[in-house]
């Protein structure tokens, strides 16, 4: 898809003002159903700032689905087709009975919850996603319908995506070690609007990597449930996974920065954690360090970011990186400006905040921007925070009253 790149911010402009200078046009791809041969894995990778990289990571995408090939009719060959068949639906069959009993613990009712995306990098502020649960004893009716319509900027997700998120918000109802799969939303009814961000066409371009969006809409999904289930369901996390890309001649890394988690009426938050919906670990020092011309300056947790409350949310991440050349870094961040929500009493998360020191002065930088790095500039992340949980005043108060 095609649609106007964020905000675009250049050296020239930082020491007098920060704003912003012009936008662009960002390019995408799009092909229709086609085999995958490795020409078209070369082209696919000559799309890429480091087509070498890329080519490696589609090799590796093709390796693991060729395993998992030959596991499948390794399984069919040991246990015949039909059964394996039988098996699949019998999983199938197996998450959709333990949903449904477990939303036949819940009490008819419905939970509505919205919340914001602070702006899609091109001038679009607050897209707003809902979400209303109709809970009912056979079926729960997730309507999405009432969020925004799709955006120019790379926030937009499909429903794919939005039904994928449903699963996870729901699968936190359920007991560990249960299964989960698509049949678990069998017994939930997921109403989307074409042409909105949770359910976008084209041309509107989808989501850099889904996860702001996503991460969004599982606040929403958790903040309804929470009426329905308030002892289960945690404060938000930080939303966001603070996407920091340096690119510069032969040097690229793309990093997701942790933040902090959300407590619950149950337990504390864990601080500077990724989000599931990420696989891998974060880039070690070392590694960032020998892999491009810039230094750690510091790297450690956000003091006091966290939400306040009986539990408190977990603590985002706080980095300082100078840089040693010139180099473009790419920023794509959220709750920028909407801290995450704490819940039964707790405190909210601090939002998460971007800055640029250059010759002795700050700039404060919008999460979705695009800069060019000199030598000596530091730029400093701060993930947000995690919301709390529980009033400790109220704790207090009746504690007083029973001794």
């Amino acid at each position: 898809a095609v649609g106007p790149r964020y905000q675009m911010f250049q050296a020239s402009t930082l020491p007098t003002r920060l704003g912003q200078v012009r936008s662009r046009e960002t390019e995408g791809h799009r092909l229709p159903p086609t085999k995958l041969t490795e020409d078209l894995l070369h082209q696919l990778a000559s799309y890429a700032c480091d087509p070498s990289e890329r080519l490696v990571d589609f090799r590796a995408l093709v390796s693991a689905l060729e395993l998992g090939k030959q596991s499948l009719r390794a399984l069919t060959r040991r246990s015949g087709a039909e059964a394996v068949r039988s098996q699949m639906s019998q999983l199938v069959d197996a998450a959709a009975a333990q949903m449904t009993a477990r939303l036949q613990q819940l009490s008819a009712t419905v939970c509505a919850f919205a919340d914001s995306l602070d702006d899609d990098g091109t001038g679009v502020s607050d897209p707003a996603l809902t979400a209303t649960l109709h809970v009912r004893p056979e079926q729960v009716v997730v309507d999405l319908q009432d969020s925004a319509a799709a955006v120019r900027g790379p926030l937009n997700i499909g429903r794919a995506v939005s039904l994928a998120v449903v699963r996870c918000a729901f699968a936190m109802l359920l007991p560990a070690g249960a299964v989960v799969n698509d049949g678990s939303l069998r017994p939930l009814t997921v109403l989307t609007r074409r042409g909105s961000i949770l359910d976008a066409e084209a041309p509107y371009p989808l989501a850099a990597g889904a996860y702001e969006t996503a991460l969004r809409l599982l606040d929403v999904l958790l903040g309804a449930l929470a009426q329905a289930e308030p002892k289960l369901i945690p404060g938000a996390c930080a939303g966001s996974v603070s996407s920091v890309t340096i690119t510069g001649g032969r040097w690229r890394s793309r990093e997701f920065l942790a933040g902090g988690q959300g407590s619950s009426s149950q337990q504390a938050a864990t601080s500077a954690l990724r989000p599931a919906v990420l696989s891998g670990r974060s880039v070690p020092v070392e590694v960032l360090e020998r892999s491009l011309p810039v230094r750690v300056c510091s790297l450690g947790l956000r003091k006091d970011s966290g939400g306040g409350g009986v539990h408190i949310g977990g603590n985002g991440l706080r980095r300082e990186l100078l840089f040693l050349s010139p180099l473009l870094v790419e920023l794509f961040g959220e709750r920028r400006k909407r801290p995450p929500y704490g819940l039964g009493g707790g405190g909210p998360g601090m939002c998460g905040r971007d800055t640029l020191r250059r010759s002795e002065r700050d700039y404060l930088i919008p999460a979705k921007a695009s800069l060019l790095m000199q030598p000596g500039d530091v730029l400093c992340t701060e993930t947000p925070g995690g919301g709390g949980h529980g009033d400790p005043q109220r704790v207090l108060f009746f504690a007083s009253l029973f001794g």
